[in-house]
């Protein structure tokens, strides 16, 4: 079930002040760079990374269930102690559900929210729909039936101006009897569980490993 953690305290992690202060948030998609990358597309993903980068990396490829899985290993850090795993589709980390952020509580999270523009991502995600309805499930996944979905782990924060449309997935997910629990951070901002002074952190990860444990 999703929990509310952390209700005693709203102070900004250290993180959140320096993007403050620097004046860089709210503007990771702004439409003159939307523009820029209409008109110089990238080459079609290959999965390998740019020479520069192989360079100091080594990368090896499997295929595990008809999916492929790449191990990267840095090249000049020693050994490596441990292992850390990155699931795109197994864990919903702040997802960004509808493109078109239609819940009414958006707009009174957007006053606060120190990484989106909320305008700017309504733009980006007509773009990213390419003429199709926003709210088609390919372009929104929270909009599409719930049938056949997999078991679901959701990680959200409630300052994140995401989170208003994970959280109605949520619920719907619970009515409809999906396997699905959560986490969420009261006072989190987008991807809160990788800013460094969060609250909540190891729980958030200890959920995690146990979800993906359980379902090894």
């Amino acid at each position: 079930m999703i929990t509310a953690a952390d209700r005693t305290t709203t102070r900004p992690p250290g993180a959140e002040q320096l993007i403050r202060r620097a004046g860089v948030g709210r503007r990771l998609f702004p439409v003159e760079k939307l523009e820029y990358w209409a008109a110089n597309p990238r080459l079609p993903y290959t999965g390998e990374p740019l020479r520069r980068v192989r360079s100091r990396i080594e990368v090896r490829r499997d295929d595990f269930d008809g999916r492929p899985v790449y191990e990267v290993t840095p090249l000049r850090c020693g050994p490596a102690r441990g292992h850390v795993v990155y699931l795109p589709d197994a864990v919903l980390l702040c997802p960004w559900l509808h493109v078109a952020l239609p819940h009414p509580d958006v707009a009174g999270l957007a006053r606060s929210d120190v990484t989106f523009n909320v305008d700017d991502l309504r733009a980006a995600g007509l773009r990213y729909a390419g003429g199709d309805p926003v709210d088609t499930p390919l372009v929104s996944p929270a909009t599409g039936p719930l049938d056949g979905l997999p078991r679901l782990t959701l990680v959200s924060g409630t300052h994140d101006v995401l989170h208003p449309d994970t959280r109605e997935f949520w619920d719907r997910a619970v009515a409809a009897g999906l396997d699905v629990d959560g986490y969420e951070q009261y006072a989190g901002r987008h991807l809160w569980m990788y800013l460094p002074g969060q609250d909540g952190v190891p729980p958030v990860f200890d959920k995690i490993r146990d979800r993906l444990v359980s379902a090894s």
